[in-house]
């Protein structure tokens, strides 16, 4: 929500109204609150641990050459500007303020290799001083290994809303605080939740934010690891990647016939 203006705020507002008013309220979906805080599952700590193992090897089969450098491109862009030098270290106004004076001359000789033909060694620079690695807040880990390997982190905040939808369809159980409240925004931390509510005031809106019951149920992240898998195959598929043989069955196989996911006794297909 930060950089949104007031005007943003309200055309959201009149947007959700009108969506209410069909019986479909604002989804509120976040990352931190879904899948419980600090108390979150560890294969959730980024797309990276969300994804299967066999993901990128999968994409790589179905997808056209241009998409997957294009999603490349984007990751790069998207997450460079998360791991700005004065973003990984700051304490109040001081940028280097969690750095002790002989861990910022070290960082020193790494921070100009923050650009973006260098930035692979700027990330290895971090993760390979044991130090200043500890003192990268945990939620900005993932993304700086990531490009310290030379790999895509995406955000996994932009797979929440197939999640859940997915969920409410197939496994409702699995999911809570489902009821209408009230849409609230911090504008100053650019944070949104939803207060129980059972009316509003004028200028209010009604909205929901999900989250997952029990957040260490792997059988229910599983199930929305492999849905969100299989459904972008699935689609993808359906532009075929312009050439014929192996690759092509190879991505068939599982997309096309779907699996079937036992979730606590109950099998569902996706």
């Amino acid at each position: 929500m930060k950089g949104m203006t007031p005007t943003d705020l309200t055309a959201i507002k009149e947007i959700a109204d009108l969506a209410y008013q069909n019986g479909n309220p604002l989804s509120d979906a976040a990352k931190f609150p879904f899948f419980g805080g600090q108390q979150a599952h560890p294969v959730t700590s980024s797309f990276t641990t969300f994804a299967l193992p066999q993901f990128a090897a999968d994409l790589n089969m179905v997808a056209q050459p241009v998409l997957i450098a294009l999603l490349k491109l984007l990751n790069d862009e998207h997450n460079m500007g998360l791991i700005k030098p004065d973003k990984i270290y700051r304490k109040g106004k001081d940028k280097y303020g969690k750095l002790e004076p002989h861990e910022r001359e070290r960082f020193a000789l790494i921070e100009p290799l923050f650009t973006q033909d260098t930035l692979q060694a700027y990330c290895a620079g971090i993760k390979d001083d044991f130090v200043l690695w500890c003192k990268v807040p945990d939620f900005k880990k993932s993304t700086i290994a990531a490009f310290a390997f030379g790999c895509c982190d995406s955000p996994l905040c932009d797979q929440l809303i197939f999640v859940i939808e997915f969920l409410k369809e197939t496994y409702p159980e699995a999911l809570k605080n489902t009821a209408n409240g009230k849409w609230t925004v911090n504008a100053e931390k650019g944070f949104t939740s939803v207060e129980a509510a059972t009316t509003l005031s004028d200028g209010d809106t009604w909205a929901t934010q999900p989250i997952l019951a029990n957040h260490q149920d792997l059988q229910a992240l599983n199930l929305g690891r492999h849905a969100l898998q299989n459904f972008l195959l699935r689609h993808l598929r359906k532009f075929g990647k312009g050439s014929s043989g192996m690759e092509a069955n190879m991505g068939q196989r599982r997309t096309d016939l779907g699996e079937e996911i036992m979730v606590n006794g109950k099998s569902i297909r996706v």
